[in-house]
């Protein structure tokens, strides 16, 4: 299979570019600014592992602007497309990440009520990667695991 892969050189990227990639799939990378004259058009599947979490200023771009462009891809070239959402979507809150997560999302579950866009999303609720602030709950209970189970 022939995938499109948006994000690949984040940390939950490279690791499905990874597994794309043993499984023997063909992957293209999709990079910022590229437009749907640039998608190869054998491509199957698109994925967007896309996703800004630290830098408010560009989460629009990133969490919203990209996800609709790889929707509006989707759906000239009748392609399916599996989008990475975020389980802080569903959580209590509206940090511009929850909201630009949340509305990428919600463009996804439209496009396919719509216009028929074959889309998954996928909410992904405990990666510990590259990142992560070291006081936060998931790295002290992944330390405190780690070190009590390594004895």
């Amino acid at each position: 299979m022939t995938i499109l892969l948006a994000g690949s050189t984040g940390f939950l990227g490279r690791n499905v570019l990874a597994a794309l990639e043993t499984a023997g799939h063909t992957v293209h990378k999709w990079t910022r600014g590229m437009s749907e004259y640039h998608i190869p058009s054998e491509c199957d599947v698109f994925v967007n592992c896309a996703g800004n979490t630290e830098d408010p200023e560009s989460m629009y771009g990133d969490n919203v602007h990209l996800p609709m462009e790889m929707l509006e891809v989707a759906r000239s070239f009748h392609k399916r497309l599996i989008h990475v959402g975020s389980i802080a979507e569903d959580l209590p809150g509206d940090s511009v990440y929850q909201v630009t997560k949340r509305a990428a999302t919600q463009l996804c579950l439209s496009y396919a009520k719509e216009w028929g866009v074959q889309v998954a999303v996928v909410k992904l609720s405990t990666i510990y990667g590259e990142g992560d602030r070291e006081d936060a709950f998931l790295p002290t209970l992944w330390r405190s695991h780690v070190q009590k189970t390594a004895f």
